[in-house]
């Protein structure tokens, strides 16, 4: 037997919506899991990969219910859906658990038409359920797997954690920095999302660099992208949000160059070998 279950956005309470026999079709179909990685916000998966969070009950943003044995006795059903916005949906099947966030467009309230009686239903709302679920969480081997981070935000609201944008005051540490030097109305305000998590991203890798490392990563950058130069006061002139990614990338030494070809190219997405 299983259980769906629904978050409403106002409070914290778990509401039951229905339960399912063993033979009944399932909410969702298992997690294809021949490719998963360590979630790593610097990398990109490919399209079969799937990240992974292990030792999840104990990280803060894992959700309480994760951490209890589950019982569907335990919570009330949910009685009417016409006054209840909902924040996430979630299946649960033995020790495994499947997340979809709900957004309004999810939601339909159309009349449709049956393609097998040929006849008009109007029976909305009707919530779509994805193909895939937006995250599963496997109790046993306490390990969270999804593929979008922006999906799941809406279900472990403490998640950004892992992936965090630059505060303001953050960005303007890091734009005072003594190899910087902003230029033609460039601000704090113009940094976009983007470039302020990956201002968050690279502060470790700066705070763990030694005063010659830091030189020979200038250096670095100085030999692979066009970024304005001033060698007077060694300070690169940044002028645009993509002058910003460009000097981002190279403290991240992203800029490489291929063996065959000798062609200079940089990497989006990186892992640890």
């Amino acid at each position: 037997m299983s259980t769906l279950m629904v978050k409403a956005k106002s409070g914290d309470e778990f509401l039951k919506v229905m339960t399912f026999e063993a033979n009944d079709e399932p909410v969702f179909p298992e997690y294809n899991l021949n490719d998963v990685i360590e979630f790593d916000p610097k990398y990109k998966l490919e399209d079969e990969e799937h990240y992974m969070i292990s030792d999840f009950s104990n990280k803060e943003f894992c959700l309480d219910i994760l951490r209890e044995d589950f019982s569907d006795t335990n919570f009330n059903s949910i009685q009417d859906f016409k006054d209840v916005k909902l924040d996430f949906i979630f299946w649960v099947k033995d020790m495994d658990y499947y997340f979809q966030r709900v957004t309004f467009k999810q939601v339909v309230n159309k009349k449709f038409l049956n393609l097998t009686s040929k006849k008009l239903v109007d029976e909305g709302p009707v919530l779509v359920i994805k193909e895939e679920a937006d995250a599963y969480y496997d109790k046993e081997k306490d390990i969270l797997y999804f593929k979008n981070f922006n999906a799941i935000k809406g279900i472990f609201s403490e998640i950004e954690v892992l992936y965090k944008e630059a505060t303001d005051l953050e960005v303007a540490v890091f734009l005072s920095k003594d190899f910087i030097e902003v230029v033609e109305g460039y601000s704090i305000d113009s940094v976009k999302v983007s470039n302020r998590k990956r201002i968050s991203m690279i502060e470790s890798v700066l705070n763990d660099l030694s005063e010659e490392d830091l030189n020979s990563i200038l250096e670095y950058i100085r030999e692979y992208n066009d970024l304005i130069y001033d060698p007077t006061v060694n300070k690169f002139k940044i002028k645009s949000d993509q002058d910003l990614k460009n000097l981002l990338f190279g403290i991240d030494q992203r800029y490489y160059t291929t063996v065959v070809g000798q062609e200079k190219r940089v990497a989006n997405s990186i892992a640890k070998v």
